[in-house]
């Protein structure tokens, strides 16, 4: 059953155009035998500030660095250490998952969103617009800046990184010994989209006469 959260202010028609896209780059991926664990949530917009967001069950990564107190954004440990603490799966009779699934989960799918929000260019990334679900797999939220528009305060770019990676998550695969294959699903992820630049470049294209703020094309 889907559970729906009813969101206003936000034109969600941009968050259904990324989500669209990231769905788009998914089934490239797969179709290539490279299944990064790409989670797009269903958005439904029913006017031009207001609609319905499906509900995903998941922890943001903000709330869990809240939790650890006035250390909790700066310890490198928390998302290893939440990995390994998951809850527990109702379908395995107590039994809780198994770690490394969760580890390996993480890792596949936070190199697809890095590639595919530096593909996108989304903005506003900050641990508040980032989530875990219980089975390790790391996925983005809100799209309300994408294609390089960023927000800016007193003039000044706020975000000067291409895509969202910090300290935490880098952690969760050296600490594993995963940092080649982290590099791996990139490169492979990134070489895919290349082969097919010229189709995600038309669907943008395509879109352009939908009114949708940040699309701009000359």
């Amino acid at each position: 059953m889907l559970i729906f959260n009813k969101l206003s202010g936000d034109d969600l028609r941009q968050d259904v155009l990324v989500l669209q896209m990231l769905k788009i780059m998914d089934k490239m991926w797969i179709d290539s035998n490279l299944d990064l664990k790409i989670v797009a949530y269903k958005v439904l917009p029913t006017g031009m500030k207001e609609g319905f967001i499906e509900f995903v069950r998941a922890s943001v990564i903000d709330k869990l660095q809240q939790n650890e107190g006035v250390s909790g954004a700066l310890d490198r440990e928390l998302l290893l250490k939440h990995l390994r603490n998951m809850g527990i799966d109702p379908k395995s009779q107590g039994l809780r998952y198994n770690p490394d699934n969760q580890i390996f989960n993480f890792v596949r799918s936070l190199a697809g969103f890095c590639v595919a929000t530096c593909i996108l260019g989304i903005g506003d990334r900050h641990p508040g617009n980032v989530m875990v679900k219980d089975n390790g797999i790391f996925f983005h939220i809100d799209y309300g800046h994408f294609l390089g528009n960023f927000k800016y305060k007193f003039g000044i770019k706020r975000e000067r990184a291409p895509f969202l990676l910090t300290p935490d998550m880098a952690h969760v695969y050296s600490k594993k010994g995963l940092e080649e294959d982290f590099k791996n699903y990139c490169k492979k992820a990134f070489n895919i989209l290349r082969k097919n630049a010229s189709r995600l470049m038309n669907l943008f294209i395509i879109m352009s006469t939908a009114g949708i703020n940040n699309i701009f094309i000359n």
